[in-house]
């Protein structure tokens, strides 16, 4: 550690005039005339033993012909940082008889003591003051310094330097760490990093280590980072010699190895096995630690709840269960069900149906059921169900299927499983009544005097089916529902008696077989209408010059009020004020060119915002003058 110092501030010294003395003109003096100051200060010999005292002794001599001028030394002191293995050196700064010092203490860097001096005489030499140092007790590292420095003003500096030696044995202090997390996978690579830090006071001199791996391991290899470090491998033990570790100093090494076995493998180090090296605290330096190995492989089971027969026109639900027996995680894991028979509807989970297609125009088949299911974890089941249809032009009897599960990332060996099996289809005795498969959806804002709109969902079942809309009025949670009367088109107008209540839309559907009612969500609450709101001004959007033929375009602004808002603008020209303005013919888009006529004008725009509770009118800002082309 060293303290830093700053130079002081300097200024010239003066050098007074006498008169003539042995035919010299009045005023002069020979050529070698002149004050010639000198600045020692005193360092010791050699280092400082813990708890040594020196005393730097700081002095000036005025080597010239003539008195010096007055003058100023300043002495920059160590500042030691907070908490620093040298805060704990003594200091004394003390001035000499006569020599009165004042001390300045910057915020950051080393204190100065700034010391006034009166003229010194030809060949005399002055004692400034005496800086006393006293090492610490102990310190942990060697190189320990304090220094300290003095300026003169238009003269020269001088430095003294005192360094602290410690004492004491060396400390070897061992950590082993993976690199890798500590569950790997059978057969797997396990990489480790270690290291072993001298936290005493003296360097190690030579000593012995080794690092032991579990038994079977393969690929061992290990690398020290000290080029004067030996290491041999034996089997799954590393046997190593290390020069010296100065104190301070860090052995580091790397190392790694292939996991032999399922299990609890250990791994250790030990360092200074032979007890050759003298250490304050002989029990930090052996270290052990456990690696967890796991079966690297996949185990798939694959069940599937299988619908014996099904009719015509109908939907039923197919389910089946992944479960992973092994130690691994299985990732990128897929599904097909492939029958062409049977249609996906819908599914909870990450499945669609799986179409291919084909020829000119491009037709599609329908090839079944995908199902990505991504990851599965190690012991670990899960079941993912989806809806099938059976369209009424299927072939009768017995729709043959295969289920077929793979994983492809990460598994030794990969895993695929298949099951492959059949469902009877049968044809429904006087037809199957309309089941639906989504719901209606209602489309529109629940406000007063908007308009919804539904769609009829679909639906599956024997043909033809028909459809029939009624709207329905419900209480604030989407229950209680009653018809509202005379609503049975595809869309309804929203009243004022619907307010605080929401809305539903139910489609009726009807085949030989029966009728089917399914109801949509129900909307939000009903909410009167409330006219726009502007909350930020439009803005204009200049072009690339206020000169005509260039176009310039308005920002709307920011509005509140019930949706949905839409907007007509209206161009103005203005004076230069901006504050008599009148319309511009046929200037009503978001986007205008500027004209001749706005030449040594400004122009802004009306924006007019509406919705079905009104319309609210806003300003924009007003924009420079409009320049002449050129």
């Amino acid at each position: 550690m060293r303290f830093r110092s700053h130079t002081s501030i300097t200024a010239a010294i003066a050098i007074a005039a006498t008169t003539a003395i042995g035919g010299l003109a009045l005023g002069t003096q020979p050529a070698s005339a002149a004050a010639v100051l000198g600045i020692t200060a005193t360092s010791p010999a050699s280092t400082l033993p813990l708890g040594g005292t020196f005393t730097s002794t700081l002095s000036i001599t005025n080597s010239g012909d003539l008195d010096s001028a007055a003058s100023v030394v300043t002495v920059s002191l160590p500042r030691p940082a907070s908490g620093s293995a040298a805060a704990t050196i003594g200091r004394v700064f003390t001035a000499a008889a006569g020599i009165v010092c004042s001390t300045y203490t910057p915020r950051y860097g080393s204190t100065q003591k700034r010391c006034a001096l009166t003229p010194i005489a030809p060949g005399a030499t002055r004692i400034i003051a005496t800086y006393k140092v006293t090492s610490p007790l102990s310190i942990p590292f060697v190189g320990v310094s304090a220094s300290y420095s003095a300026t003169i003003t238009a003269g020269p500096s001088a430095s003294a330097m005192m360094t602290f030696v410690g004492s004491g044995p060396a400390d070897l202090t061992a950590n082993l760490v993976y690199a890798n997390p500590q569950t790997v996978f059978s057969f797997g690579a396990v990489t480790f990093n270690g290291s072993a830090v001298n936290n005493g006071y003296s360097s190690t001199g030579a000593f012995h280590w080794t690092v032991d791996l579990p038994a079977g391991a393969t690929s061992v290899v290990l690398n020290p980072t000290d080029a004067l470090t030996v290491c041999t491998v034996s089997g799954t033990s590393i046997a190593c010699d290390t020069s010296n570790v100065a104190n301070g100093a860090t052995l580091s090494f790397s190392g790694g190895f292939v996991a032999p076995q399922v299990g609890v493998l250990p791994i250790s180090l030990s360092l200074d096995t032979l007890n050759t090296v003298t250490e304050s605290n002989e029990t930090n330096n052996q270290v052990s630690s456990t690696l967890t190995v796991l079966n690297a492989a996949v185990e798939f089971a694959l069940s599937r709840q299988q619908v014996p027969s099904v009719d015509r026109g109908t939907v039923f639900t197919r389910s089946f269960t992944v479960t992973n027996n092994g130690d691994v995680d299985a990732q990128t894991v897929s599904l097909i069900n492939r029958s062409v028979q049977f249609r996906f509807v819908s599914s909870s989970d990450n499945c669609h149906a799986y179409v291919t297609y084909s020829g000119r125009p491009s037709t599609a088949h329908y090839q079944g059921v995908t199902c990505l299911l991504n990851t599965v974890p190690a012991h670990t089941a899960i079941t993912v169900a989806y809806l099938l249809t059976v369209p009424t032009t299927v072939v009768l009897g017995a729709a043959a299927d295969v289920l077929t599960l793979s994983a492809t990332s990460f598994q030794t060996p990969t895993s695929v499983t298949t099951l492959t099996s059949s469902t009877t289809v049968t044809n429904p005795v006087g037809g199957v009544a309309p089941t639906n498969l989504t719901l209606p959806a209602v489309t529109g804002n629940a406000v007063v005097g908007t308009s919804l709109t539904t769609t009829n969902g679909t639906w599956i079942g024997t043909a033809t089916i028909t459809y029939a809309a009624q709207w329905l009025r419900c209480d604030g949670a989407g229950n209680n529902c009653v018809g509202i009367a005379g609503a049975t088109a595809s869309s309804y107008l929203v009243t004022a008696a619907d307010l605080n209540s929401t809305i539903r839309s139910q489609i009726a559907a009807t085949n030989g077989a029966g009728t089917t009612n399914a109801a949509s969500t129900a909307t939000s609450v009903v909410i009167g209408a409330a006219a726009p709101v502007n909350t930020g001004a439009p803005t204009l959007i200049p072009g690339l010059e206020s000169q005509p033929t260039f176009a310039w375009s308005i920002s709307p602004g920011t509005w509140s009020g019930t949706p949905v808002i839409s907007f007509t603008y209206q161009w103005q020209r203005c004076d230069l004020a901006g504050t008599v303005c009148n319309d511009t013919a046929g200037a009503t888009s978001s986007v205008y060119v500027l004209q001749d006529a706005d030449v040594f004008s400004t122009v802004r725009v009306r924006v007019t915002a509406t919705n079905s509770g009104g319309s609210t009118i806003a300003y924009s800002n007003v924009s420079p003058e409009i320049d002449p082309l050129g």
